[in-house]
């Protein structure tokens, strides 16, 4: 098809099947082989023109390597997370009535930390960062459509969750290494857990606009032309009521930066229960004003 892209790469690279295999496992009990998934001689192939069987192992193929993707960034990040923690230094205890001397070095790190707060408290960052957020999904979303990589009942092809989950896990490891300005230790597992929340499908405001966008794209696709036009302006207008509501603008603070917003270590202190953070999140205010200006329209 002159719509896809052909890279010569047919058998030249695959990876261990994590779905091949399981199934294996427990439908035919071949444990401990260990199946592989070749990689596509096509990608951002047109997806209404294959098989199911192709379909099946493009599955297998690409839910391998996201979850490969996965674990290595993971790795990455934490690791980098662990050498910040040990160079860190502890902020400056309030109570203290001792003045410190301030050296070259600390009117540098006093500097950058107060110009690091102002770039997350200025509403002009979280507005610059989601709009570049909507024009990357919608830039992506045309090339899968123009190639035919999207159809009715599968959705995006598989290259755009790839491109999408890599591309999210980078900007983790950036906010890592800005954190190098901010002082205090970090948690070991916070870039684990807010790189999990900020993908993960329900609870995450990127992926929840991640799909609706795509939905409008699918409808374009189907030709319903009308029907993708009004979804795109209801994702926009939703977003700039978001941007402008104190509550909304917050939640979008922590839902793009999850790890420069992220709150100091605290030693011997109460820590709320994962559940229960979540609870509260998803009954606050602020989710409240997103259902109704995001979730119930579309």
């Amino acid at each position: 098809s002159s719509r896809a892209i052909f890279f010569d790469m047919a058998g030249s690279f695959s990876v261990p099947d994590i779905p091949g295999t399981l199934q294996s496992w427990v439908g035919n009990e071949t444990f401990p082989e260990i199946e592989f998934a070749v990689s596509p001689s096509t990608w951002l192939p047109d997806l209404d023109s294959l098989s199911e069987d192709v379909l099946t192992d493009r599955m297998h193929f690409f839910v391998s390597l996201i979850i490969y993707s996965f674990t290595a960034w993971n790795v990455i990040g934490t690791v980098l997370l662990v050498v910040r923690n040990r160079l860190a230094k502890d902020p400056k205890d309030p109570k203290s009535d001792e003045e410190q001397p301030l050296t070259q070095s600390s009117k540098k790190d006093a500097f950058a930390e107060q110009t690091l707060a102002e770039f997350l408290r200025s509403r002009c960052t979280i507005t610059v960062v989601v709009v570049l957020y909507l024009m990357s999904l919608m830039a992506a979303l045309y090339f899968c459509t123009v190639s035919g990589d999207i159809s009715q009942s599968r959705g995006a092809g598989w290259e755009f969750w790839l491109a999408w989950l890599n591309c999210g896990m980078a900007l983790g490891v950036v906010e890592v290494m800005a954190l190098f300005c901010r002082p205090g230790k970090r948690k070991t597992s916070l870039y684990a857990k807010a790189m999990f929340l900020a993908h993960a499908p329900l609870v995450s405001e990127r992926t929840d606009t991640s799909k609706d966008m795509i939905f409008a794209y699918v409808a374009w696709h189907c030709g319903e032309i009308v029907i993708a036009f009004l979804a795109v302006l209801l994702l926009l207008i939703g977003h700039a009521v978001f941007i402008y509501t104190d509550d909304v603008w917050a939640e979008l603070l922590d839902t793009y930066f999850p790890i420069l917003t992220s709150p100091i270590e605290v030693e011997d202190g109460e820590s709320v229960p994962f559940y229960e953070e979540q609870l509260l999140k998803q009954t606050s205010k602020a989710r409240a004003v997103i259902g109704k200006w995001e979730d119930v329209p579309q």
